[in-house]
């Protein structure tokens, strides 16, 4: 059953829940080889311990263990991209009388909305099993591969399967992390960052900016271009064709060397570039014709391609796009040096293996294109191409190119972006050189593409914190007043908005039983409780800085619906139980205000 809404906890940066592990601590616990494990293949550093156990040190080594498998379990959810950024936070521990006897561990773990409990539960329960594994087997290389492939089996392909964010979206999301800009997940692997006024919707890399209308253009090849030479911008000739007789007209008619390709397909799906002959068209629609019913013979722009990033509706990186390759290192054959490239791949856990190329037809094609045979000895520094075009399927070599674009070129990128009505996009210009102009060489905008892959490699990584600074304002939060007491407490809101609302300051103000805008006016929301109608008025853009009153130990129960508040106003009377509204709860107060207390500014 999934969670609807989830509170801040425990001083947690993001929404968390409670789990429960147990495992078998030895009586002594040797961690260096461990240790090296989490840095050198999860690529985890050991954090200082977080943990409301007093003294962590009581327990010993437990506690340390405990500690780690938090680690693999943050390692295990963001290999399967779920965006958790914090290890959370150890609880309680019960620790066994004697050794080789479970220890129960209580922890909060960062969580999402509308993710189904057993989610945190499975890497739990891997994280805990794989953990004790290692440190028994003293990270044996024999027993690691196992343990890895358990890990991908058991625990990142489930939560991977469950879509709430995507290679795009990760990064972004990091970054604004690391920005300290709040982020809550809507469903569908939608997130809407910050709040109120402040507020910003995106999904993967589109964003609430983007049009729909034009992310329908860009989604068929031959549409893209149609639109593109309509405006005045450059754009492959190309025929849609319904079948190989008319493959082989077109060819003939556009003149070799031609590329075929499906019209509605992505990651380089089913393309074949560099066609010469009329076998090769044939050999090039069968394989797009597989893939989609709307296949399109192209004429062959000589040039790289190069990926030109928009993004706020501005241009903020190039990159070029070079097929995947080896290197010669003046011993090795070509065959080897493919070979051992495979070889270092399959070494790497299953979650970060590129796919394994090898000699197969595709790879011999790209090699004779080049005039290169497998028993050659490549030269030192010699880059050889593996495929006949860099591809999401198969990856690339990526470059910055930033520097070297024409402003000419930057411009049609951005205007190619606002044609299709899209704060973000991906243009692909295919040209001999960057650097000139579009117009003196003959260089194609090849496609437009909506939600591009933004944050995949350094380049983009780079950019990260420049997008979101052009995306959401500041940190994307809004001021938080919190009243805590009886009648009191609404009294005193109510006469705080009044002031503000003279000085400028447009609150809404909410407790929970009723909601005011800044003008005092009642407010009907279908929202049950103060949670939930505080996280109704974060969605709002009208919602410019936020009075809650709280009189109840709601969220004693469901954690905060913000991560920051502003000033705490201590009022006259206790808080309320929230089911029954009326019975004072006793020492509820005092804790709610330790809880509101870790997350003051």
């Amino acid at each position: 059953m999934a969670t609807p809404y989830l509170g801040y906890r425990f001083g947690l940066r993001q929404q968390a829940v409670t789990v429960t592990f147990g495992f078998c601590c030895p009586a002594t616990v040797e961690f260096e080889a461990l240790d090296r494990w989490l840095k050198d293949v999860l690529e985890i550093e050991i954090e200082p311990v977080s943990a409301a156990i007093n003294p962590p040190s009581a327990h010993g080594p437990a506690v340390e263990l405990a500690w780690r498998i938090l680690l693999v379990i943050r390692a295990i959810r963001q290999a399967a991209r779920l965006p958790v950024f914090e290890a959370g936070r150890l609880l309680k521990l019960v620790a066994a009388d004697d050794p080789g006897q479970t220890c129960r561990v209580l922890a909060a773990i960062p969580e999402l909305d509308g993710v189904p409990l057993r989610a945190g539960e499975l890497a739990c329960q891997v994280a805990a099993e794989v953990t004790l594994r290692v440190l028994e087997s003293r990270a044996d290389p024999s027993v690691l591969e196992r343990l890895h492939e358990q890990m991908d089996a058991q625990a990142i392909k489930p939560l991977a399967a469950m879509g709430v964010a995507s290679v795009s979206t990760f990064p972004i999301l990091q970054a604004a992390f690391s920005r300290s800009i709040p982020c809550r997940h809507l469903g569908g692997g939608v997130y809407q960052l910050g709040w109120g006024t402040r507020a910003r919707i995106m999904r993967m890399s589109s964003v609430d900016g983007d049009s729909a209308i034009g992310a329908t253009l860009c989604a068929r090849k031959d549409w893209t271009a149609n639109a593109l030479r309509a405006a005045g911008l450059p754009a492959a000739r190309h025929q849609l064709v319904a079948d190989q007789a008319q493959a082989l007209a077109a060819a003939r008619n556009l003149g070799w060397p031609v590329v075929v390709k499906p019209a509605d397909r992505e990651r380089s799906e089913g393309v074949c570039v560099g066609i010469e002959s009329l076998e090769q068209v044939i050999a090039g629609w069968q394989e797009a014709a597989a893939l989609s019913a709307h296949v399109l013979v192209e004429r062959q722009v000589p040039g790289s391609c190069y990926r030109l990033l928009v993004a706020n509706g501005a241009f903020m990186y190039a990159i070029s796009r070079n097929p995947v390759s080896v290197t010669g290192d003046g011993s090795r054959t070509v065959a080897q040096l493919i070979a051992d490239r495979a070889d270092s791949i399959r070494k790497r856990p299953p979650w970060r293996r590129k796919k394994v190329i090898g000699l197969d037809a595709l790879t011999r094609r790209a090699l004779d294109a080049q005039g290169v045979t497998v028993d050659m000895v490549a030269a030192p520094g010699q880059r050889l191409a593996l495929r006949a075009i860099e591809s999401s399927e198969w990856g690339g070599e990526i470059e910055d190119a930033t520097s070297v674009v024409h402003p000419h070129n930057i411009e049609i990128a951005e205007r190619a972006a606002r044609l299709f009505g899209l704060r973000n996009a991906g243009i692909d210009l295919i040209t001999p050189d960057v650097s000139r102009p579009w117009h003196e060489n003959g260089a194609v905008i090849n496609e437009v593409n909506y939600a591009p892959f933004f944050g995949g490699n350094p380049v983009a990584q780079a950019c990260l914190p420049q997008f979101l600074a052009g995306f959401v304002e500041q940190d994307g939060r809004l001021p938080v007043d919190v009243f805590i007491g009886g009648d009191d407490a609404a009294e005193r809101a109510r006469a705080a908005q009044r002031v503000g609302l003279v000085s400028g300051a447009h609150a809404h103000l909410t407790s929970h039983a009723f909601t005011l805008d800044p003008d005092g006016v009642h407010q009907p929301l279908a929202a049950e409780g103060l949670f939930e109608r505080v996280l109704a008025l974060l969605t709002r853009p009208d919602v410019q800085s936020l009075i809650v009153v709280v009189q109840t130990d709601e969220w004693l129960y469901t954690g905060l619906p913000v991560n920051r508040i502003d000033r705490i106003h201590r009022c006259d009377g206790q808080l309320v139980a929230h089911e029954s509204g009326k019975a004072p709860v006793s020492d509820a107060t005092q804790r709610m205000i330790a809880r509101l207390q870790a997350y003051v500014t």
